[in-house]
């Protein structure tokens, strides 16, 4: 299924882009070889979830997933007076 055309074909060939994007897709249209315009589906509502958008910004390069977790302490010490020796030390 195509999903890049140019203007000269976006004019003849609308109600077929319409279709592709009806179905979900994104379709590029391009003037010169140069992409200017992105046909992407109408959302009404908003009922994608965070993982979905975190997913889509991915895939657009918008951001990058980091490769490795850092590990988090299970529990920090707790040490009797340590709020009172911080409140001391910060004055």
């Amino acid at each position: 299924m195509k999903r890049i055309y140019s203007i000269f074909e976006a004019k003849a060939k609308l109600s077929e882009i319409i279709r592709i994007v009806r179905e979900k897709h994104e379709v590029v249209i391009t003037d010169r070889s140069k992409p200017v315009v992105k046909v992407v589906p109408f959302r009404t509502e908003r009922t994608v979830t965070l993982a979905d958008r975190i997913e889509e910004l991915n895939r657009s390069g918008h951001i990058s997933r980091q490769s490795s977790i850092p590990k988090m302490p299970e529990q920090l010490p707790l040490e009797p007076g340590i709020l009172k020796r911080f409140l001391q030390e910060r004055d």
